[in-house]
């Protein structure tokens, strides 16, 4: 697997994409192509009715959408390189229904509009959530998260439990995966610290950031890597807090890739603290990829 990460984030910082208004009378084909800044366009505003095809063409190879996947139309597919692929549908309602990579991290929106409506303005707006977003992460941790699934293989990783979570110790002899780590372990303690959801769209992921105010990490660096000591004040907490470090992250450091493209279970006799949390616990379709540790 090419060791450059999931959206071909070689940049520094979210660049805009344009918004496309597609208006009654026009043509309702739409094209959409993947680059290193992930869709664009990233927003396309469309009018319900007809029937509406999406040309996707992905331009790079330094990304992970390599898949397409519209949920709400129950549509997918693979985006070969420099080829065309052509998705078709009928929007029947209005509202939002957003494409998304194959591991949901990559997103766009169409917004399907009546046709009064179809004309309006639309402002500047990226192929990725920005830091609070509710599916992605920046350009920098989704980088720094590719790298670690790519090399995966490269990676030691020790789970145990301790009073109230666990205790983990990941390592790498590689220089460079060794910062990486560590680099990620910053991203996702602030992350946690600050509510900042990611990978929404796996039901564990969604309830730890659901509860993440009763979850606490102390970092230590270790030769070649981190130490975490990662615990929750709420016992409701804990099995999340132990779910997470061995059905999640050791699956991903054993698995790579692959693994980090499916949803990772809530514990046995969990049960979601809300109606949305209880819905995301059912949740079986693909999901977004953090690797935190």
């Amino acid at each position: 697997m090419n060791p450059k990460w999931c959206v071909g984030l070689l940049a520094a910082a979210l660049v805009g994409a344009p918004r496309v208004t597609v208006a009654a009378d026009q043509a309702r084909t739409i094209d959409i192509a993947v680059t290193t800044k992930g869709f664009e366009p990233a927003h396309v505003k469309v009018t319900k009715g007809p029937p509406l095809k999406l040309v996707v063409t992905r331009k790079t190879d330094e990304t992970c959408a390599k898949q397409i996947v519209i949920a709400d139309e129950n549509l997918e597919a693979d985006l070969p390189l420099d080829k065309p692929v052509t998705l078709s549908f009928t929007p029947k309602r209005t509202g939002e229904i957003k494409y998304a990579c194959g591991m949901d991290m990559i997103t766009g929106v169409l917004e399907i509009a009546s046709r009064e409506g179809a004309n309006g303005k639309m402002s500047g707006q990226g192929g990725m959530m920005g830091r609070g977003g509710m599916m992605g992460g920046t350009m920098e941790e989704m980088s720094t998260i590719h790298r670690l699934l790519s090399n995966h293989e490269k990676i030691q990783r020790t789970v145990k439990d301790v009073p109230d979570g666990v205790e983990t110790t990941t390592t790498s002899s590689d220089p460079r995966l060794a910062a990486a780590i560590r680099e990620h372990v910053a991203q996702m303690k602030e992350r946690i610290e600050g509510g900042e959801p990611i990978r929404q769209g796996d039901p564990l992921f969604r309830e730890i950031f659901a509860n993440h105010e009763h979850i606490h990490m102390a970092v230590e660096d270790v030769r070649e890597g981190v130490r975490v000591k990662e615990t929750a004040d709420d016992a409701h907490v804990v099995p999340l807090v132990r779910q997470h470090a061995r059905r999640a992250v050791s699956e991903f450091v054993a698995e790579g890739m692959p693994r980090a493209m499916q949803p990772t279970p809530l514990p046995p006799g969990y049960k979601p603290s809300t109606s949305d949390q209880r819905a995301a616990g059912t949740a079986t379709r693909r999901c977004g990829c953090s690797n935190s540790t």
